[in-house]
């Protein structure tokens, strides 16, 4: 996990507010909370984050409608985590 913090905070993300998803999925399940269930692939990519400590992601190919691009957040835009609240985000987070 230490490795994946250094990585934010060179992004310049504080990463003791936004931590990595492995370690948010391994810090729900270890406080007791309930392990979410999506469907078998989404279910077995996030035990294998929480047992390898690295964020993995799998998408469903034939659902995404536009082309890809990573950027950072635009003010103002809506996170919508799997099991968690929506939160509203700044520029460039």
């Amino acid at each position: 996990m230490r490795a994946y913090r250094d990585f934010y905070w060179k992004l310049r993300i504080d990463s003791t507010e936004q931590k990595p998803a492995s370690e948010t999925l391994l810090r729900k399940v270890v406080s007791g909370l309930n392990f979410p269930l999506i469907n078998n692939i989404v279910d077995v990519c996030n035990l294998a984050s929480i047992e390898s400590l690295i964020p993995i992601g799998f998408y469903d190919y034939d659902k995404i409608e536009k082309n890809l691009n990573l950027r950072f957040a635009r003010n103002g835009e809506v996170f919508r985590p799997i099991g968690d609240k929506s939160e509203v985000l700044a520029s460039n987070q």
